[in-house]
């Protein structure tokens, strides 16, 4: 096995069948990295590690989104992809609104420090 073992699957821990879900679980992995500063699952010992894979034993509690991409049921986890669509789509929507007000206010202060200084 060549790769890091935190961002396994429960599937590919296994040794099963697995599709793109996988995909969406290191996602999950990730998030969790970023939101605590550690891999969820880490442990001394690589069995220790896969048996907390498998068993999906977070060490701290996980924020909603790291609750959406970290399901065992690989089909639960498709599910999440919609959501997680869902949710980044209306939060990107968000930002952007606020992006483009504050865009605007940069431009139209712009203007008038200009047309103060002709």
């Amino acid at each position: 096995m060549c790769g890091t073992l935190d961002y396994l699957p429960p599937e590919m821990v296994e040794s099963i069948e697995h599709d793109a879900s996988v995909d969406i679980w290191s996602l999950g992995v990730l998030c969790y990295e970023f939101l605590y500063g550690v891999p969820p699952f880490e442990a001394k010992e690589h069995s220790d590690t896969y048996r907390r894979i498998v068993q999906v034993d977070l060490k701290f509690p996980p924020k909603p989104i790291v609750c959406l991409l970290l399901q065992r049921t690989s089909s639960v986890r498709c599910w999440s992809r919609t959501l997680l669509n869902v949710y980044l789509y209306t939060n990107f929507l968000n930002t952007l609104g606020l992006f483009r007000m504050w865009s605007l206010l940069v431009y139209i202060g712009a203007k008038k420090a200009l047309s103060n200084s002709l």
